[in-house]
Formats: structure tokens, C-alpha cells, sequence
């Protein structure tokens, strides 16, 4: 799957999106485009329906490969005087195929700085997908009680199978138990964990928990436009260092 943008000198004048698509995935492309002529489909997929029902869109025939469909798309997107930025770190398939055709530059450095800074609506998204987040750790951490079973704890959100595997082990009290969940709002992602002590912390829990809130609360205050991940990263770990956990 691919998508094609292409800006001209006045984007308010012109400025337009096509998604090249396998044909099985065509149905919901359309759905979410609402748009055929957008859509560039490659490849076979048969859909059923009955003999009198109306033409369906998407199950018109399409491209054989997706090479010629990409062609098609940027053709009928881009005039051919103009050069094609490509973002060359998903590989150089792309680069080659367009490159062969057109002539193309590689943009990826300037991918990534564009997307350092967010826009307004990019950050509705972010917030969103946090809140989210937030408040399905929040809505488990109501349900924790002693003598559930990590397989109980589990199968309360739509859990993944990531760091652990949950146990028959029943959850006692003082022990820690820590959520890492993310969310995607309209692409835009946010990803969470959380530890949380069942009844009293013990001693050395909680002078643990004292120096990484140290450590962020460091952490927080080296964030500034300009600053860089490196330093940021440092202030949290020489703060928690100082305040309790060397290793």
C-alpha cells in the first residue's frame, strides 16, 4: 500500500492525495476515501454479489502489478516536469522503481524534521489517544483486588502478549503490577505504562518510587524547544542516580 502527495508551488491550488492498494483491500479504501477515482488497485480479489445488484466501484478492473499502478497514480497526480521527493528509508524498491521513470530526490531528512513539530490538529490526535489511555489504565486499576488471578487481571482490557505471560499465580498483597498499553487515534499513537502496589508499599518500594519521581520530575523541567533527547534522557537517569537507584 501506498500513498501519493504531491504540492505544488500554490497548495492552496492543488493539492491532492491517491492511495495504491492491493485489490482485496479496495472495498475499505473506498469506504474511508469515498472516492473510486482516488483509489489505484492492483492485483485480483473476487467479490460476490448478486446478478441484478448495482456496479460495485471497487470491483472494476484494475492495474496487474503494483509498479503499474504506482505509475498510474503519480502520473495522474504529478505533472512530468516535476521532480518527486521520496522517502527512501522504508527502502529502495521505491526509489527504483519511481527513479527509473522519473526524476526523484530523496526527502527523508526532511520527512523527519516536518514531522518533529506538530501541528494543532496532529496534537487534538496525540491528547486524544492519551486520554484514552488514561483512562483504561485508570478503569483496570479500579478492579485490582487480592486473590485475583493474573489471567483474571489479563482479561480485563484486550491484553497483548508482550513483555509476560500471565499465570494461574493469585496476586497478593504489596505486590506491584504495572500496564503498558498504547491507543491509535486516526494514526496518531500514544503509549503508557503505569505501576500500581496492591494495598501497602513496602519500604523499598517506595524509596524506588521516590527516586524516579525525582528523576522525572528533572526529566520534565530539561524539556524545552531546541533541547536535545540525549540531554533530556540524562537529566532523568543523574537525578534518579542521586536519588537513590545507582544501577
Amino acid at each position: 500500500m501506498a500513498t501519493i502527495q504531491a504540492s505544488f508551488a500554490n497548495a492552496a491550488e492543488f493539492f491532492n492525495s491517491l492511495l495504491v492498494v492491493s485489490a482485496a483491500d479496495a472495498g475499505p479504501a473506498l469506504e474511508c476515501l469515498g472516492d473510486p477515482t482516488l483509489i489505484f488497485r492492483y492485483g485480483l480479489f473476487y467479490f460476490e454479489r448478486s446478478a441484478d445488484g448495482p456496479p460495485v466501484e471497487y470491483d472494476t478492473p484494475g492495474f496487474k502489478t503494483f509498479a503499474e499502478a504506482l505509475m498510474a497514480a503519480v502520473n495522474a497526480v504529478a505533472p512530468k516536469e516535476l521532480k518527486l521527493g521520496v522517502d527512501g528509508r522504508g527502502g529502495a524498491d521505491l526509489k527504483t522503481l519511481l527513479g527509473a521513470a522519473r526524476p526523484i530526490v530523496d526527502i527523508s531528512d526532511e520527512i523527519v524534521r516536518s514531522r518533529a513539530t506538530k501541528l494543532p490538529g496532529e496534537l487534538v490526535r496525540l491528547r486524544r489517544a492519551t486520554q484514552l489511555v488514561e483512562a483504561g489504565i485508570d478503569a483496570i486499576r479500579r478492579e485490582f483486588k487480592v486473590g485475583m488471578s493474573e489471567w483474571e487481571l489479563a482479561g480485563l482490557p484486550r491484553s497483548a502478549l508482550a513483555d509476560a505471560y500471565p499465570t494461574a499465580r493469585k496476586i497478593q498483597a504489596g505486590d506491584i503490577i504495572r500496564l503498558d498499553a498504547s491507543c491509535v487515534v486516526d494514526g496518531y499513537k500514544s503509549d503508557m505504562a503505569r505501576s500500581f502496589v496492591v494495598g501497602e508499599a513496602s519500604k523499598l518500594v517506595t524509596a524506588r518510587y521516590k527516586a524516579i519521581a525525582e528523576g522525572l520530575v528533572e526529566e520534565l523541567a530539561a524539556v524545552r524547544s531546541g533541547a536535545k533527547v540525549r540531554d533530556v534522557h540524562l537529566a532523568a537517569v543523574n537525578a534518579t542516580r542521586s536519588a537513590g537507584i545507582p544501577s
